[in-house]
């Protein structure tokens, strides 16, 4: 019996439909080399979970250090609630500073694919708090960073947050997203599901055609807070999924006492913020990057040694300052930082071959990437300047430094 032999020309339209195909049935191998062109797409058919985890999506995180890797000023922050940066760059102690007492430090114990989380621990308890006592941790974007989000217009569009957390407590946090531009919010109540577990949260922020994140400017956005503690003078409202004016009964709405136990200890890592109605993996970057990113804001050049990050060899003639001391920033940085100057001893810088001189140095004709020269001052509160007069030769004045532009 002879064969007939068919082409895709004998086949018409529509005859093999999706359910006469097995699944599993047409391999990769089996497709020419592109059969499957944009056309040949339903629209929508490809979305974000059918795509492999080692698809590059592109930058896409709108937050900095989200990995919690650079801890420029330190790994360790052991005191009452303090508002500022004390270890993790870009995350910041937000709260009243009787909310009990915290070590808050950079930690390994992190999930899968990262190697460093930020850790917050209860070591004086708080039971009764103030109706006005609060206590989180934030962060706090800039205008430029959060241009592609277009809020206050037409085109605004939606973001997806999503971060791992680990808690060996059931306790619930609220979460914020303000906007700087029109005091507007909204906030989510976020339990863990298991203690000592790791887990993945996503929430999902929708567009605001009102307001504003300060676009195109270096401002601050708004505020990203986790909030961990509140008295009634902030709980007593409700949550907001939706943006909408910012009152304070409704900031912290549902939000545990974290701080009510010592030993009660939060773990948080993998913060991403992204445009879109999807959570997708985590943007890893590399720690140089992130190191680049994180100096805009906050650049430690071995403040308190004798490194010699900022140095002369020579001295004005007359009064002793220290001139042509070029400190060249990494990154140009957000703002016109202010600068702090010392060596291994406190208002010092170091003159090799003759020690430690006390001279309380103060950099000058600082810009957004340098600072050029070092004035000596004879007090604390670099009100007089000294006039003594080096006559000495082949000394080297040196001393770390560090500038500071945060939000």
């Amino acid at each position: 019996m002879a064969l007939i032999k068919l082409n895709s020309r004998a086949i018409p339209d529509d005859t093999v439909i999706a359910s006469d195909i097995a699944d599993g049935s047409i391999s990769t191998a089996k497709l020419a080399a592109d059969a499957v062109t944009n056309a040949k797409l339903a629209a929508d058919a490809v979305t974000t979970p059918k795509i492999a985890d080692t698809v590059n999506f592109g930058r896409r995180n709108l937050i900095i250090n989200g990995a919690m890797e650079v801890a420029q000023r330190a790994t360790t922050y052991a005191t009452a609630v303090s508002n500022g940066y004390h270890t993790v760059d870009r995350i910041r102690v937000m709260g009243s500073s009787n909310v009990g007492q915290w070590t808050i430090s950079q930690d390994s114990d992190v999930p899968a694919g990262f190697v460093k989380s930020l850790k917050y621990e209860c070591t004086t308890a708080d039971t009764s708090l103030a109706s006005t006592d609060h206590l989180g941790l934030g962060y706090f974007p800039e205008g430029h960073h959060m241009n592609p989000v277009s809020k206050g217009t037409s085109g605004a569009k939606s973001m997806t947050l999503s971060f791992y957390m680990k808690a060996n407590v059931s306790r619930t946090m609220v979460v914020e997203l303000t906007d700087a531009g029109n005091a507007r919010h909204v906030n989510f109540a976020v339990t863990p599901t298991a203690i000592n577990t790791w887990e993945r949260i996503t929430l999902s922020i929708p567009a605001d055609t009102s307001g504003s994140f300060n676009q195109g400017t270096n401002s601050k956005a708004g505020e990203l807070t986790f909030w961990l503690a509140a008295g009634t003078h902030y709980t007593s409202g409700n949550n907001q999924s939706t943006w909408t004016s910012r009152t304070a009964a409704n900031i912290m709405a549902g939000v545990s006492n974290w701080a009510d136990t010592v030993g009660n200890t939060l773990w948080i890592t993998g913060l991403q913020l992204e445009i879109g109605d999807t959570a997708t993996p985590f943007e890893h970057q590399s720690i140089s990057d992130e190191q680049l990113r994180c100096f805009r804001y906050y650049y430690d050049a071995r403040y308190g040694s004798n490194d010699g990050q900022a140095y002369s060899t020579s001295r004005d003639a007359q009064y002793g300052h220290i001139r042509n001391c070029m400190a060249q920033f990494p990154v140009e940085m957000r703002a016109t930082p202010s600068v702090a100057i010392q060596s291994s001893t406190a208002n010092s810088m170091d003159r090799y071959g003759r020690g430690q001189e006390t001279c309380y140095p103060k950099a000058e004709n600082i810009h957004k990437d340098h600072f050029q020269n070092i004035i000596k001052y004879t007090d604390a509160g670099q009100t007089t300047t000294d006039n003594w007069v080096d006559t000495s030769v082949g000394y080297i004045n040196r001393a770390g430094y560090k500038a500071d532009a945060e939000l």
